[in-house]
């Protein structure tokens, strides 16, 4: 099955979430919404999901898409993180020719060169 991931959103900030993906499948199929998370052991995806309130008041989610089988839960991954990876990367790149020059150095309080060049003076007699 052919998968072609497109990263649609990079999330800034330091929130799990680190870009969300549309998927299409063999161009027959396409889910919207796949979150790309970091978490303690790595990069994974969180799929779609409804949100509701069950009979104790308490909020839960089902996923709305999910692979079915192991191979098919690989493809899917590897395919949308190397999408994110090649994005984040050039937006890396874009921030870094985008960089401002740095900053002049700050040797003391304005005036400090005035002070400087009393040392050079002639002395007066």
């Amino acid at each position: 099955m052919k998968i072609k991931a497109k990263i649609t959103r990079m999330v800034d900030g330091n929130s799990k979430i680190k870009a969300i993906a549309d998927v299409s499948f063999e161009g027959g199929f396409r889910v919207t919404g796949i979150k790309v998370c970091q978490g303690s052991k790595g990069l994974f995806l969180g799929m779609p999901s409804n949100s509701y309130t069950n009979s104790d008041g308490e909020k839960k989610y089902t996923d709305i898409f999910f692979p079915t089988t192991k191979e098919s839960r690989d493809a899917l991954t590897k395919e949308v993180i190397s999408k994110y990876k090649a994005e984040l990367s050039q937006t890396q790149e874009q921030t870094a020719s985008e960089a401002p020059p740095p900053p002049e150095p700050d040797f003391g309080e304005p005036g400090f060169e005035d002070d400087f060049e009393d040392l050079f003076d002639e002395p007066s007699m």
